[in-house]
């Protein structure tokens, strides 16, 4: 388990300390990004006409953050007017030549021009800068007033005069979204105009649109000399600013199975937590369904343990013994903070989060059934109590009877029927008339019977007067197998068929 004293509290950086010391708890371990990634600082002056010595205005501000720049910052100026030209192409910051960077910064020249090809700055802004490292803080700082006013021949101009949409927006727009990952690109927008210039609403809407989503945008309430003197002074917390905004805008609440549950011990725990590498995050209102737990708050930093007891459902009844795994679908719902939370606050980022969810399955592993020796016992009781039903059943069902049909000649006399093929014991004798009937036993010539010990049908026949013969070969008195409806008896002067 993850211990709340000792998570991990991000942007506590020595040159950060006094942003964030205020959220470490007491016992605390103050860990956070090392070193921030080198940063890229991209600075887009528009230069048409009046806007020009807003322009040269913006060197000294811009040289004098590169005299604080950490060592490996990239820095890059941009013009645009009728066409966008790096009038610094990408530089890396260095100890040993900041000075002269700053002094070229300082004397830089500004090119200018009449209007000014808002389409062309997008187009450069999109495709046509040096990528960012992966994880790197980008910086756009622009200072213009968002007129597009292009020449006629510009791919971008709509036709008539004046500030204008921007033609193919779309498609630049889509281009910027479709570019290197935007997630730690900060854009500020610095609208700035003249009496004969000023800001020009519709387009510094489009600036917004064309950055946004994928990048974060904001438009400064303050000139861009103050601003920069802003971030100067706090230049840690302005470059780790994207990188904060970046990853709590990556929380996402990921839940495994730690210790599972068991039909005999049906409780386990759940390993919550955010994917972040820096951020904590504290969750209050915890809920569970599908199971219940007695904790509604939590630290995760990354990771927390969540105990939990559920109901397993009861197996099926079985005679031998069984294994098997039943799935319950957990969801956990959650609100919260991420930390440290007034740190965020002071970078402006949020850190309240709502409606975080998560789903996962238990996979409950049962064992049950009865055990070998009783599932033996039981197996034989069943197949006994089997038999016993089906022949029952079978008596029931199928009761015993001779069958066939029977015929009786006298003294080679004429064919006479028997009727005795619906008994199941038929005692042979001669009656008054000297046909052949069925009588007492003790007085019987013959007696047929048919039996079922089990499962199948036997049939008997018990001679009881001498010289008498079964098909056709003499038969000694007493009791002899014979096959129903396809047995003779010679007995006397008379000869019975059985049929």
């Amino acid at each position: 388990m993850v211990r709340a004293d000792r998570m991990l509290l991000p942007l506590l950086l020595a040159l950060f300390a006094s942003f964030a010391l205020a959220d470490v708890p007491a016992g605390g371990e103050p860990v956070a990004w090392s070193e921030a990634p080198a940063a890229t600082w991209t600075i887009v002056l528009q230069t048409e006409g009046p806007l020009r010595a807003d322009a040269e205005a913006a060197r000294e501000p811009i040289a004098r953050l590169i005299e604080v720049l950490p060592v490996g910052d990239r820095v890059e100026v941009v013009a645009i007017h009728t066409r966008s030209v790096p009038v610094l192409p990408l530089r890396t910051v260095d100890d040993a030549g900041r000075a002269t960077l700053a002094a070229e910064l300082r004397s830089l020249e500004i090119p200018s021009a009449k209007s000014t090809d808002l389409g062309a700055a997008f187009s450069l802004l999109a495709t046509g800068l040096a990528p960012t490292p992966e994880g790197a803080a980008h910086f756009v700082l622009m200072v213009a007033n968002f007129c597009h006013s292009p020449p006629l021949e510009s791919v971008y101009a709509n036709g008539g005069s004046g500030c204008r949409t921007v033609r193919g927006f779309d498609k630049l727009d889509a281009a910027f979204d479709a570019g290197a990952s935007r997630g730690t690109t900060e854009v500020v927008l610095f609208p700035t105009g003249t009496e004969a210039s000023p800001v020009h609403r519709a387009g510094l809407a489009e600036a917004r649109t064309f950055f946004g989503p994928t990048a974060g945008v904001e438009t400064a309430a303050q000139p861009f000399a103050d601003w920069m003197e802003a971030a100067r002074a706090r230049i840690a917390a302005t470059r780790l600013r994207p990188l904060v905004r970046a990853e709590a805008l990556a929380l996402a609440l990921q839940v495994r199975v730690g210790d599972a549950p068991t039909l005999e011990r049906p409780t386990g725990t759940l390993v919550l937590g955010t994917g972040l590498p820096h951020l904590g995050f504290a969750a209050r209102g915890l809920t569970l369904q599908g199971a219940t737990t007695t904790t509604t708050e939590l630290t995760l930093a990354p990771e927390n343990v969540l105990p939990f007891s559920v109901a397993v459902p009861e197996p099926p009844f079985s005679f031998l013994p069984a294994h098997d795994v039943v799935e319950i679908p957990l969801r956990i719902h959650l609100d919260g903070e991420l930390a440290p939370a007034a740190t965020l606050r002071a970078l402006g980022v949020d850190p309240a989060r709502t409606g975080l969810e998560g789903t996962v399955v238990l996979q409950v592993a049962r064992a049950y059934g009865l055990s070998p020796l009783r599932s033996f016992g039981l197996a034989v009781s069943l197949a006994l109590l089997s038999v016993a039903t089906v022949l029952t059943a079978q008596r029931r069902l199928r009761p015993l009877r001779l069958g066939g049909t029977f015929s009786y000649r006298r003294a080679g006399g004429p064919r006479q029927t028997l009727a005795i093929e619906h008994l199941a014991d038929a005692p042979i004798v001669i009656l008054p008339d000297g046909s052949l009937g069925v009588g007492r036993r003790d007085g019987a010539l013959l007696v047929l019977r048919v039996e079922r010990p089990l499962w199948n049908m036997h049939a008997t026949a018990e001679i009881r007067a001498q010289n008498t013969e079964i098909n056709a070969r003499p038969a000694t008195p007493g009791r002899h197998p014979v096959v129903p409806g396809a047995t003779s008896f010679q007995f006397r002067d008379y000869r019975l068929s059985w049929e």
